[in-house]
């Protein structure tokens, strides 16, 4: 009710619903006519997951990762710098082909650029900001990865150092097979033999067993500590290569079909521009119309009972029987 006072306390001011609309319509088709029609390119990408992964979850994911990430500012900026392409945001589109990984990717351009480039180029930015992440995160492991080997190899070294057994195990094999011949010696020795040099020997070859044991038990656990992280770096190292191998594969031609450009025809970039044009205008007439009406006073010619309904301020109760009984007793 409200918006119909409105309506009509703004009068002729309606007029407006009829006329700013078609000025809007002949600003748009004038407009439109003049300018050349623009080139719209076509591709369908198949979109790889950074992880390597090929669950449901993983590849819709990756999709509505690409989805959102090809048609990011940031990408097309950099696609329209390196194609050479004046690209927006709002000339790219990306839409999921069913449950695929596949992606329809639509790009428009003006007349005389390179579409064909500009969407090569778009593609590789997007995958490139996609891979990005996964891939300076193993990147990050083989740093830490590489730090750890190191440590452990220094740690081995020192050991050796400290120990002078650059093959722990192998000397402690050799006193051991020494232990093992003084004690048959000492066993089978006849009366030609000092048996006082041999035990004397052997104890001395017994207390060195001892302590190459020792240093047998650490050096091996220090071998243990090299070989892990030495895996644990061949593993990250692998995870860097993986991710640069998906994505060459993310970006080679197999995984990007680009059909042949088409230029929209004048009649429907007319019919568009003139559909968006009306709805504009009747939008815009609209609210002017509003505006008029609440602006502008109520008419003071037109009966009470009209200025009653128009005046939302006055007390209905006003209009009563015994209210105007009141007041003509009153007067």
């Amino acid at each position: 009710m409200q918006l119909t006072r409105l309506m009509r306390r703004s009068g002729k001011a309606v007029w407006l619903l009829v006329l700013v609309p078609i000025l809007a319509v002949a600003a748009s088709t004038a407009v439109t006519m003049r300018s050349e029609p623009s080139v719209r390119s076509l591709a369908t990408v198949s979109v790889i997951a950074p992880d390597g992964t090929s669950t449901a979850a993983t590849v819709t994911q990756a999709v509505d990762g690409f989805k959102s990430t090809v048609v990011s500012d940031g990408v097309v900026q950099q696609a329209a710098d390196e194609s050479g392409v004046g690209l927006s945001a709002s000339d790219v589109r990306a839409e999921r082909i069913g449950t695929s990984n596949l992606v329809e990717v639509r790009v428009t351009t003006q007349p005389g650029e390179d579409g064909n480039a500009a969407m090569t180029a778009l593609v590789e930015a997007a995958n490139n900001a996609l891979f990005a992440s996964t891939i300076a995160t193993a990147e990050a492991r083989v740093t830490t990865a590489e730090q750890r080997y190191e440590n452990a190899l220094a740690e081995r070294e020192k050991e050796t150092a400290e120990t002078g057994l650059l093959l722990p195990m192998e000397a402690y094999r050799a006193k051991a097979a020494e232990v093992t011949q003084l004690r048959v010696a000492l066993a089978t020795a006849d009366s030609s033999v000092d048996g006082e040099a041999v035990r004397a020997a052997l104890k001395q070859a017994i207390a060195d067993l001892a302590r190459i044991g020792t240093s047998v038990n650490s050096y091996e656990s220090l071998a243990e500590s090299v070989t892990r992280t030495r895996t644990e770096l061949g593993a990250a190292q692998q995870a860097v290569e993986d991710g640069h191998a998906r994505l060459a594969a993310a970006g080679a031609q197999q995984s990007i079909t680009i059909a042949d450009p088409t230029t929209q025809s004048t009649r429907t970039t007319v019919v568009r521009g003139a559909v968006t044009a009306l709805v504009l205008g009747l939008a815009l007439a609209l609210g002017l119309v509003l505006l008029i009406g609440l602006l502008r006073k109520p008419d003071r010619s037109v009966g009470p009972h009209e200025r009653h309904r128009d005046d939302p301020s006055r007390d209905d109760r006003t209009d009563e029987p015994g209210s105007r009984k009141r007041e003509a007793a009153l007067t």
